[in-house]
């Protein structure tokens, strides 16, 4: 399998970020009670937790490394978008108050979780 360049990212900076993919994974998940959304870092060998991180949103569902630079946000931000709307385990994430949906799209730092823009 040949692997893709991006030509505006550098390979140094390629590599970087690959080699960081291949030591953890990252996941998304909202919490039982609040659905307050979660990015678990873990371990890829072990799959034991490294770290934990808010999503400052709602019901996360999908979550992607940005790989360039995309207006002011640097290459290897992780992009989250939180659903925003209240969900119930127990009915099968049937939604509780669609008119309370507070939706978004989050970048955070790859390496510490910090909010870079919503």
């Amino acid at each position: 399998m040949r692997e893709e360049r991006h030509p505006d990212v550098s390979h140094s900076a390629q590599s970087q970020a690959r080699q960081a993919r291949h030591r953890h994974l990252e996941v998304v998940r909202a919490t039982q009670g609040s659905g307050q959304g979660l990015i678990g870092l873990r371990d890829v060998q072990s799959m034991s937790k490294l770290d934990e991180w808010r999503s400052h949103g709602l019901d996360p569902h999908q979550m992607l490394v940005l790989p360039q630079a995309l207006m002011g946000i640097p290459a290897g931000a992780l992009l989250v978008a939180n659903g925003g709307i209240p969900t119930q385990a127990e009915s099968g994430r049937g939604k509780k108050v669609v008119a309370d949906m507070d939706s978004s799209l989050v970048a955070l730092d790859s390496k510490d979780g910090q909010l870079l823009g919503q």
